[in-house]
């Protein structure tokens, strides 16, 4: 079993914390990415008006971005991909 310090965890968090950006969608950014979901994936909807919030590539295998992807509203990329272009 791993053991990890809470001294540890702490600075993990904190180092996190100063590196983090929160972003807050806009319910206009929300809504137009709404309709792309099915009922009830309303974190993937946030995830998707995130990403375009911040003008950011979407890395996920959910095949819940794919309807998004393909209208062109947001840039989703798999895993693969990301690891392709990145690497």
């Amino acid at each position: 079993m791993l053991k990890i310090s809470v001294t540890r965890l702490s600075f993990c968090f904190r180092y996190l914390l100063q590196k983090a950006i929160v972003m807050e969608p806009s319910d206009e950014e929300i809504a137009m990415c709404l309709p792309f979901f099915p009922e009830g994936q309303y974190a993937d909807v946030l995830h998707a008006a995130t990403s375009m919030s911040a003008r950011a590539v979407l890395i996920s295998n959910d095949r819940h971005f794919e309807k998004i992807r393909n209208a062109g509203l947001i840039e989703v990329w798999t895993i693969s991909e990301a690891m392709v272009r990145l690497l």
